[in-house]
């Protein structure tokens, strides 16, 4: 079974945007829509936590599928934009939470009272994306 990619602080730029732009500040970071391109999910996570998840999502990582997924292990650290910046798009409260790009950018977010039992992930996954796709874009 295929790993899921894990990603780290430096993969995000000050507004909690994916980028691959490791050699700049975190304030100077631009998306990168070549690697994060389409629909992305990261699962934010704490150890212990999340094991099913990890699981269901190296399932999903192993498929033929329309998007990506990745895992972010929060005690490495993450940036300040994620958790404390006045006009962050989302901080993260609980775990497993899970947050969606387009294109690199913030899509949306399954907070943890809102996010699909394990089993129930590619199934999701699969009709957000589908939705995400006939739009376009993620803007409702």
């Amino acid at each position: 079974m295929n790993s899921v990619p894990e990603l780290n602080l430096e993969n995000f730029n000050v507004y909690g945007q994916l980028t691959t732009d490791v050699n700049k500040e975190i304030e100077n970071r631009k998306v990168d829509i070549n690697n994060f391109s389409g629909l992305s999910f990261v699962l934010f996570y704490s150890k212990p936590c999340c094991k099913e998840y990890i699981k269901a999502l190296e399932e999903i990582h192993s498929k033929i599928k329309p998007f990506k997924v990745y895992l972010y292990q929060t005690s490495k650290g993450t940036n300040s934009s994620i958790f404390s910046l006045k006009d962050a798009p989302y901080r993260i409260i609980g775990f497993p939470y899970v947050i969606t790009y387009y294109d690199g950018y913030f899509c949306s977010v399954y907070k943890p009272n809102n996010l699909p039992e394990p089993n129930k992930l590619f199934e999701e996954f699969v009709k957000f994306s589908n939705k995400i796709t006939n739009l376009n874009s993620c803007k409702n």
